[in-house]
């Protein structure tokens, strides 16, 4: 029924316990422009075609069965690093993946990035070459201990990320990432101050 829907713009699969597959070629919906597939812990695999969407601008997965290996996960993105149009995304991962999908490095659109639960324990430095970040939510990344200078940042959000808060608390020293982020003008959750 949804595949026949070809002008479908917004597609949420929140909140399903239960759900275990997705049948559906994202492909075969040209129009979708909003996609979250979140929250749904014995979903074992994504859905095909995401990186069809060429109209997409807003794109939200995880909360996924742990099932589901970094590979797959990062395959089921191939494509998505043509988008022109992506500005918003958000990935959970799990901690025992150690580094974010390579297709991010190339998506020159996007301006808010959200990462949550990945096992990663220093930001890429590619991440300083995405020409319209502006926005960086970073929760639960418990192994997360460095940052990249990202001098185009304009908000810093770090919620459940103790290494990295506890080196934000310094302002000085060899281990202070402080030094790293001072300029950004909104930051919340780390600094000298909390």
């Amino acid at each position: 029924m949804i595949e026949s829907n070809r002008c479908l713009e917004y597609l949420y699969v929140t909140g399903c316990d239960k759900l275990v597959s997705f049948p559906i070629d994202l492909g075969e919906l040209p129009c979708i422009s909003k996609l979250h597939v979140y929250n749904c812990p014995e979903l074992r695999s994504l859905p095909k075609g995401i990186g069809h969407l060429s109209n997409l601008t807003e794109l939200a997965i995880g909360g996924l069965s742990e099932s589901i290996n970094f590979n797959s996960f990062q395959a089921a993105l191939d494509g998505i690093q043509q988008s022109k149009s992506l500005s918003y995304l958000y990935l959970y991962g799990w901690e025992h993946w150690d580094s974010l999908p390579y297709q991010l490095q190339r998506l020159t659109s996007l301006k808010i990035l959200e990462l949550k639960g990945f096992g990663i324990e220093a930001l890429p430095e590619w991440l300083g070459g995405l020409p319209s970040l502006r926005s960086l939510e970073l929760y639960d990344l418990k192994k997360l201990r460095h940052m990249q200078r990202l001098t185009k940042l304009e908000c810093l959000i770090v919620r459940d990320c103790p290494l990295f808060e506890e080196r934000c608390r310094q302002e000085r020293g060899p281990d202070s990432e402080w030094s790293k982020i001072l300029h950004i003008a909104d930051i919340h959750g780390v600094g000298p101050g909390y």
